[in-house]
């Protein structure tokens, strides 16, 4: 059952040029590997709760691009901005622009695109539900930990 938010799944996302926040660039999204665009707004808990994972995430997966879409009034100066702009992309999104553009009404929400295609999307309230929306994407293999396949159980059962 495809979810309503966002666009459909297997769209290309074809050149989406966003600006990011701290100077920071943010590659172009129809690049050869994995994006994660992840929209949150300022204020709600379960994108609070998110956003306390994502750094923990973003170690797990090196190789995924990670661009965080903040959405509130005054969300440059706010507290997950804060936290989230050293370590991935932060797009301001005022007035839900970009939300708007992409179909996403509700948050936190990702849209997983791998090679420029939408591969996933979906509600993210926990770093599990990131993660299952990736897992499928990656060359990780679903239900192994970064450290497992680190220590070469990958194709083991």
């Amino acid at each position: 059952m495809e979810l309503p938010d966002g666009p459909a799944v297997g769209s290309s996302i074809s050149g989406v040029a966003i600006p990011s926040l701290f100077s920071r660039s943010v590659e172009a999204l129809t690049g050869p590997g994995t994006s994660v665009l992840i929209f949150l707004t300022d204020g709600c808990p379960a994108c609070e709760d998110v956003t306390d994972e994502i750094d923990a995430f973003v170690r797990d997966y090196p190789e995924v691009k990670v661009i965080a879409i903040m959405s509130a009034t005054g969300a440059e100066r706010s507290k997950p901005v804060r936290k989230l702009a050293p370590i991935v992309a932060v797009v301001t999104d005022p007035a839900a622009e970009v939300a708007s553009a992409f179909g996403v009404t509700a948050t936190p929400f990702a849209l997983c695109y791998e090679r420029g295609r939408l591969r996933a999307k979906g509600v993210v309230n926990t770093r599990d539900m990131l993660e299952g929306l990736v897992a499928g994407l990656s060359r990780r293999p679903a239900g192994l930990s970064s450290l497992e396949v680190g220590l070469g159980t990958e194709g083991h059962g």
